[in-house]
Protein backbone atom coordinates (compact mmCIF):
# COMPACT_ATOMS: atom_id res chain seq x y z
CA UNK A 1 0.00 0.00 0.00
CA UNK A 2 1.31 3.40 -0.68
CA UNK A 3 0.32 6.74 0.83
CA UNK A 4 1.42 10.12 -0.04
CA UNK A 5 4.12 10.21 2.72
CA UNK A 6 5.74 6.58 2.09
CA UNK A 7 5.97 7.58 -1.59
CA UNK A 8 7.38 11.21 -0.55
CA UNK A 9 9.94 9.24 1.69
CA UNK A 10 10.73 6.96 -1.40
CA UNK A 11 11.01 9.82 -3.57
CA UNK A 12 13.62 11.59 -1.22
CA UNK A 13 16.24 8.26 -0.96
CA UNK A 14 15.85 7.85 -4.83
CA UNK A 15 16.49 11.76 -5.27
CA UNK A 16 19.36 11.64 -2.45
CA UNK A 17 20.79 8.45 -4.20
CA UNK A 18 20.63 9.80 -7.96
CA UNK A 19 21.83 13.22 -7.48
CA UNK A 20 23.54 13.70 -4.08
CA UNK A 21 20.47 15.89 -1.95
CA UNK A 22 17.36 15.71 -0.93
CA UNK A 23 15.83 18.48 -0.42
CA UNK A 24 12.37 19.26 -1.27
CA UNK A 25 13.60 21.87 -3.35
CA UNK A 26 15.66 18.52 -5.42
CA UNK A 27 12.33 16.78 -5.24
CA UNK A 28 10.43 19.42 -6.92
CA UNK A 29 12.67 20.43 -9.51
CA UNK A 30 13.38 16.49 -10.72
CA UNK A 31 9.68 15.74 -10.49
CA UNK A 32 8.48 19.01 -11.68
CA UNK A 33 5.78 19.86 -9.38
CA UNK A 34 5.39 22.70 -6.91
CA UNK A 35 7.33 23.22 -3.45
CA UNK A 36 4.16 23.46 -2.05
CA UNK A 37 2.88 20.35 -3.48
CA UNK A 38 6.18 18.92 -2.25
CA UNK A 39 5.47 19.83 1.19
CA UNK A 40 1.95 18.92 0.91
CA UNK A 41 3.56 15.17 0.65
CA UNK A 42 5.59 15.67 3.40
CA UNK A 43 3.02 16.32 6.02
CA UNK A 44 0.96 13.67 4.70
CA UNK A 45 -1.36 15.40 2.68
CA UNK A 46 -3.17 13.25 -0.23
CA UNK A 47 -1.47 13.09 -3.61
CA UNK A 48 -3.16 13.74 -7.05
CA UNK A 49 -3.67 11.11 -9.79
CA UNK A 50 -1.02 13.63 -11.73
CA UNK A 51 1.57 13.69 -8.80
CA UNK A 52 1.12 9.95 -8.00
CA UNK A 53 1.78 9.07 -11.92
CA UNK A 54 4.91 10.77 -11.93
CA UNK A 55 6.17 9.44 -8.60
CA UNK A 56 5.72 6.09 -9.79
CA UNK A 57 7.33 6.66 -13.25
CA UNK A 58 10.41 8.16 -11.39
CA UNK A 59 10.26 5.34 -8.82
CA UNK A 60 9.49 2.49 -11.75
CA UNK A 61 6.28 1.26 -10.05
CA UNK A 62 2.89 0.30 -11.53
CA UNK A 63 1.37 4.04 -12.02
CA UNK A 64 -2.20 2.17 -12.10
CA UNK A 65 -1.25 0.51 -8.84
CA UNK A 66 0.04 3.89 -7.10
CA UNK A 67 -2.76 5.82 -8.74
CA UNK A 68 -5.38 3.53 -7.42
CA UNK A 69 -3.68 3.48 -3.69
CA UNK A 70 -3.64 7.39 -3.89
CA UNK A 71 -7.09 7.99 -4.70
CA UNK A 72 -8.10 5.10 -1.53
CA UNK A 73 -5.96 7.40 0.73
CA UNK A 74 -8.12 10.47 -0.29
CA UNK A 75 -11.76 9.15 -0.51
CA UNK A 76 -13.97 9.88 2.28
CA UNK A 77 -16.57 7.58 1.41
CA UNK A 78 -15.49 3.79 3.17
CA UNK A 79 -17.33 2.04 0.33
CA UNK A 80 -15.47 3.70 -2.51
CA UNK A 81 -12.06 3.70 -0.32
CA UNK A 82 -12.78 0.25 -0.26
CA UNK A 83 -13.16 -0.64 -3.82
CA UNK A 84 -10.30 1.42 -4.60
CA UNK A 85 -7.87 -0.29 -2.39
CA UNK A 86 -9.84 -3.67 -4.32
CA UNK A 87 -8.28 -2.25 -7.38
CA UNK A 88 -5.12 -1.08 -6.16
CA UNK A 89 -4.65 -4.80 -4.90
CA UNK A 90 -5.76 -6.79 -8.22
CA UNK A 91 -3.25 -4.71 -10.33
CA UNK A 92 -0.57 -5.32 -7.99
CA UNK A 93 -1.76 -9.19 -8.21
CA UNK A 94 -1.98 -9.02 -12.01
CA UNK A 95 1.27 -7.85 -12.95
CA UNK A 96 2.98 -10.26 -9.89
CA UNK A 97 1.75 -13.18 -11.86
Amino acid sequence: MYTAHSLYVLVKKAVKKRYGVDTNYQIHKVLDVSQTTVKRWEDGKTMDANSARKIAIFLNLNPQSVMAWCAAEAEKDEDTKQEWIALATAIENSKAA
